[in-house]
């Protein structure tokens, strides 16, 4: 479908989506042998303007603007597992506000096949500083057996309904992963959700068991209403939990401490729940790139088991 422009004076425009039409890119497929299909997009107004080019051997070319592209396939790096987006309280009030068709098309344009057909979506423990208000999952003081966790109103009302759309739009398994921006703030040394803060105690104490444990029954709560996780991560931005007068929700933590959470406290709570390694994915540093490769140093596979 043909993209419909709107110029906003920012210098390039938009795709207008609205209740009468939406355009999607299409279902891409498998090229064939010899080419290459590319997608552009471009300030000067390209929106996935899709070219077919044909790869060739021969390097006789007298344009000066050929980019010549080798290939060695015996030459391997990392393996990109896949693209995907949040499932965020803002996400889930703004698709809300729209009529049931816009709602679908948004949800298709992300995770269908003839949109971006990303496979991943993270999903953020409680709230995080794309909520409108601060909580968590148990707001109890000192209640470390967690007998008073819950989901909120905000993962029936934003998350959940979202997830299952793009579960429902999706041609292959969408991994879900989960990350917690802030304990309970009756867990912190601060005693609030948001700025400076670590767990109380040390790795291995109660504090850091009970955390855990918040861990697991997030995993289970969420696979009871048929949502799978896949994967966590250990900490969303855990150097945010060290820095002076931050605003939003934050839990801190060192390579040393998050190194120590998995090996004494996470692991086994999720081994013990039937959630080891075989089923499902632990993530550290979950920060800014400039924690690596300090982070992976510290936090080291071969000390946590």
């Amino acid at each position: 479908a043909q993209c419909q422009p709107r110029d906003y004076g920012r210098g390039s425009i938009v795709c207008v989506c609205n209740a009468t039409y939406c355009d999607f890119i299409g279902d891409i497929g498998s090229p064939p042998n010899g080419t290459a299909v590319a997608f552009e997009s471009s300030k000067a107004g390209q929106r996935f303007t899709k070219t077919t080019l044909l790869f060739s051997e021969e390097t006789g070319s007298t344009d000066n603007h050929v980019v010549l592209l080798v290939v060695d396939p015996s030459r391997k790096y990392q393996k990109v597992f896949g693209f995907g987006g949040a499932f965020t309280d803002a996400a889930g009030i703004n698709i809300k506000s729209l009529p049931a068709n816009m709602q679908d098309d948004i949800i298709k344009s992300y995770y269908a096949k003839q949109g971006l057909a990303y496979t991943i979506g993270r999903i953020p423990l409680a709230s995080c500083d794309f909520s409108t208000r601060k909580y968590t999952y148990d707001d109890s003081p000192g209640d470390l057996e967690l007998k008073n966790f819950t989901l909120a109103p905000e993962d029936f009302n934003l998350k959940i309904p979202y997830i299952k759309a793009a579960m429902s739009v999706s041609s292959e398994p969408i991994w879900f992963f989960g990350s917690a921006w802030s304990s309970p703030s009756w867990m912190k040394t601060s005693n609030t959700l948001e700025g400076r803060g670590t767990l109380k105690g040390k790795p291995g104490g109660p504090y850091y068991k009970a955390w855990a444990k918040y861990y697991v029954r997030f995993v289970q709560e969420y696979e009871r209403h048929g949502i799978p996780i896949w994967g966590l991560t250990t900490q969303n931005e855990p150097t945010a939990g060290f820095v002076p007068g931050y605003r939003w929700q934050a839990l801190g933590f060192t390579p040393k401490t998050q190194r120590d959470f998995v090996k004494l406290d996470l692991g086994p709570a999720l081994a013990e729940a039937g959630y080891g390694a075989e089923k499902l994915q632990v993530m550290i540093l979950d920060d800014n790139r400039i924690g690596l490769p300090l982070w992976a140093d510290v936090v080291n596979i071969t000390i946590i088991r």
